[in-house]
């Protein structure tokens, strides 16, 4: 196989820690040769996914994944990638992940017109980079999930799987790895214990308390709850508004010159760019809001 993998930092670290809490599977839309060298990467010793691998061959519908395959009912399973498109029918379960992109040719592929890590000498943080990141959500809807505790504030919940059986799946190839081919080929390894009225409840748990407006952010005449950041932002826990009031904590704009934007400078609310939402949304922690600056539109 003439391919040049990079794992992604901490991977050996997710691995290990996760399998304490799931039974992983690979998931991949590749077919099974090529899903099986990377298996041989990420566990050379078979001691995480003793051979549990669903490659293109099992998949029932072209260009797609599906649950089907799965051994556990859709109700208890997670789902962990890095491309939401091929996830049609279980987007309620998915956890999406940034994608990897080491080398150049990832970039060029996805239409980045920017260096990639290989390039700039760099790579994500061994501490607080992608994977360090999800596996803290994945232990945290692990521990919610199990906590008699909390079954009452899971109205959606559904106790029909056994405490000891349930599955996770998260992104391999481009989720873990980083590819020098772009083949477009992503995987996915699947996990047992979550449902996705647990994973809701951990998502909104990032913009807790938040009440956000946003200011030149969507076309006009848009419906602004249609919008796709409005909808990201509310299942993060905010609560969004047209309307500016002393409530709101954060005016979202892409130019500082609005009536918004000035007014949140002038009562000390935060003003971030729109990009604020979507790295929250990656990280599954609300971001710094000073690293997202909102610059004066240049007049055209």
């Amino acid at each position: 196989m003439h391919m040049m993998t990079k794992l992604r930092p901490f991977v050996h670290t997710f691995l290990k820690e996760a399998s304490n809490l799931f039974e992983m599977y690979i998931y991949t839309m590749g077919e099974r040769p090529y899903a099986l060298e990377m298996a041989k990467l990420l566990d050379p010793g078979d001691v995480y996914f003793n051979s549990r691998i669903i490659a293109q061959g099992d998949c029932t519908q072209r260009y797609q994944k599906g649950l089907d395959v799965v051994l556990g009912q859709e109700s208890a399973v997670l789902i962990l990638d890095d491309t939401e498109a091929v996830w049609g029918k279980h987007k309620e379960n998915l956890i999406l992940m940034e994608r990897y992109h080491f080398f150049a040719s990832s970039c060029k592929h996805f239409g980045f017109n920017c260096k990639s890590l290989s390039e700039l000498r760099s790579d994500e943080s061994e501490t607080d980079g992608a994977l360090a990141t999800v596996l803290k959500v994945l232990q945290r809807v692990h521990s919610l999930f199990f906590d008699p505790g909390h079954k009452d504030h899971l109205e959606d919940r559904d106790v029909r799987q056994p405490s000891y059986g349930v599955n996770v799946s998260f992104s391999v190839l481009f989720g873990v790895l980083g590819e020098g081919t772009a083949d477009g080929v992503h995987e996915s390894l699947i996990t047992p214990c979550c449902s996705h009225a647990v994973l809701k409840t951990v998502r909104k748990e990032i913009f807790e308390g938040c009440k956000v407006v946003f200011s030149r952010v969507f076309p006009t005449n848009f419906p602004a709850e249609e919008h796709h950041l409005w909808k990201m932002a509310e299942q993060m826990g905010a609560t969004c508004s047209l309307e500016l009031d002393p409530s709101v904590t954060h005016v979202v704009s892409m130019d500082a010159g609005t009536d918004k934007s000035r007014w949140a400078v002038q009562e000390k609310k935060f003003l971030v760019h729109p990009r604020w939402i979507e790295a929250s949304n990656y990280m599954w922690e609300k971001q710094p809001e000073d690293n997202f600056p909102v610059s004066q539109a240049k007049n055209k």
